[in-house]
């Protein structure tokens, strides 16, 4: 049994964890906090931490870190005495109260200073104290490794302990983010300047601002890239009880929608000229069961390019588990693409069956699965559906009539699918692929990924294709591919 295993010391914290893989491995998680209970460094060591759950001496410690603006493997930080940690590898550091850290472990003291910038706030001098100052993040490499380059980023604040600036750097060649926030009197922001660079890339600056009404709800949002006229992203209307009546993007009639809801202000539509959906709940279509619960009983939608109005009227069990969907044509039934699902007192999925396009103009069952479970995880699925000639089609593919089908790592980790043809799926310590093999009928590849340490996905090697991501800006191979925004990209 895979149960994690956490050790909590005098002062009540939790300090040590440890799960299945890391157990299998002899490693442990740890997070070392200050004196008043904040995390400061987290990370992983190697030992055997069980003998100290009663009797160690350890449980008379208070273990904390304590700032020794130092820049060995705590990264400017110190234990409390009589802490040893064997092998440690640090995941993340924050610092608090001061900017005293600038400077060393990395944290480059010119990309990081404050500067002044006109129409944004300033920053308070007095004093920083209870405030996360900076960070330190580390990058988890595919092959299991943590890069000797760490991310950082550094925070300033105004007078009321909100941030105005951040300053940092991202995972490109000497590259560097920052973040400039004006803040209206009641603490929304009126506008956020970002500026992304790296070497050999074109600095990309966006500026937002922001508008809002009398109830503080947000107007209008306007975007500008690299100093460009700005567009409108969003300009928003309520209705009497606040919620959201019509968002509009940048005066594009086909980008207006229109929202309605019911008395308990679930949503019951949304229009545009391009596409209409209805919602019904304890009202009914086309037969439908009315639902009290928040239930969906039915839905209708029509796209603009479309003649008939399509829908789907559901049906769930007394735990209101969806059992089936059955597909709609202006109203009437029409099984074209149906569905139905079964589940055990688990509430594992035990059957679907799925009706869809087998040919170009002919339909059919393209899914008609069996599930099977050992404990809680799939093991298996067969298909007994009809065959598919569509070249794109998403049909499940019955690729193995192996007896283990799935298999998983100590930690519910899916490791290996056979009928996708994926051999193998590593993990790094958030749990998170770092690497995938496959091979099937459309080809065989192993893909890799890079985090941070923070779970932010920084890179992924997908064949010849490699993709950056800094934040909301994205690279394809060396080229900027888009930078995503507010409300789209």
């Amino acid at each position: 049994m895979n149960i994690i295993v956490i050790r909590v010391f005098s002062s009540t914290r939790l300090i040590f964890s440890q799960d299945g893989r890391q157990r299998a491995a002899g490693i442990w998680s740890f997070t070392i906090p200050d004196i008043f209970g904040r995390a400061c460094i987290t990370g992983t060591c190697t030992g055997s931490y069980d003998a100290l759950a009663l009797t160690s001496p350890l449980n008379g410690i208070v273990v904390k870190a304590t700032r020794s603006n130092t820049t060995d493997i705590y990264k400017g930080y110190a234990l409390s005495f009589g802490i040893t940690l064997t092998s440690p590898t640090v995941l993340s550091v924050n610092y608090y109260d001061d900017y005293a850290f600038i400077g060393s472990n990395g944290i480059d003291s010119g990309i990081t200073a404050y500067d002044a910038l006109t129409g944004f706030d300033t920053r308070y001098t007095v004093s920083a104290k209870t405030f996360l100052t900076g960070t330190l993040t580390a990058q988890l490499l595919p092959n299991g490794t943590v890069s000797s380059t760490y991310l950082y980023s550094v925070m300033y604040y105004d007078y009321k302990g909100r941030v105005i600036q951040a300053k940092g750097n991202n995972p490109l060649s000497g590259g560097t983010e920052k973040a400039y926030i004006a803040y209206n009197f009641t603490g929304q922001p009126l506008q956020k300047k970002h500026i992304h660079a790296a070497t050999g890339k074109s600095t990309q600056t966006e500026l937002y601002t922001y508008a809002y009404d009398d109830a503080l709800r947000l107007k209008t949002t306007q975007y500008s890239l690299n100093g460009a006229a700005a567009v409108t992203l969003a300009s928003n209307t309520y209705d009497e009880l606040g919620r959201l009546k019509t968002s509009a993007r940048n005066g594009q009639v086909n980008l207006a929608t229109t929202y309605n809801y019911n008395v308990r202000s679930w949503l019951k539509s949304s229009s545009s000229p391009l596409f209409n959906q209805t919602l019904y709940y304890n009202d009914t279509y086309a037969g439908s069961t009315a639902r009290y619960n928040g239930n969906i009983s039915a839905m209708s939608w029509k796209m603009s390019n479309e003649i008939p109005t399509r829908g789907y009227k559901f049906s769930y069990d007394n735990l209101s588990r969806l059992t089936a969907a059955n597909y709609l044509e202006n109203g009437s039934a029409n099984d074209h693409f149906n569905t139905a699902y079964a589940y055990d007192k688990q509430g594992n999925m035990t059957s679907l069956a799925r009706k869809g396009n087998t040919g170009t103009a002919t339909y059919g069952d393209i899914d008609v699965l069996t599930m099977t479970y050992a404990g809680n995880q799939l093991v298996k699925a067969e298909d007994t559906g009809s065959s598919v000639s569509l070249s794109a089609s998403m049909d499940f593919k019955n690729n193995s009539n192996a007896v283990k089908e799935y298999s998983y790592d100590a930690n519910g980790n899916l490791i290996q699918d056979l009928n996708k043809g994926i051999n193998s799926i590593t993990y790094n310590l958030l749990n998170l692929p770092q690497t995938l093999t496959i091979s099937n009928p459309l080809g065989s590849a192993t893909n890799s990924y890079t985090y941070a340490a923070d779970g932010r996905k920084l890179k992924t090697m997908i064949g010849s294709k490699t993709t950056d991501y800094c934040g909301n800006v994205i690279y394809e191979n060396g080229v900027l591919k888009r930078i995503l925004v507010e409300g789209g990209y």
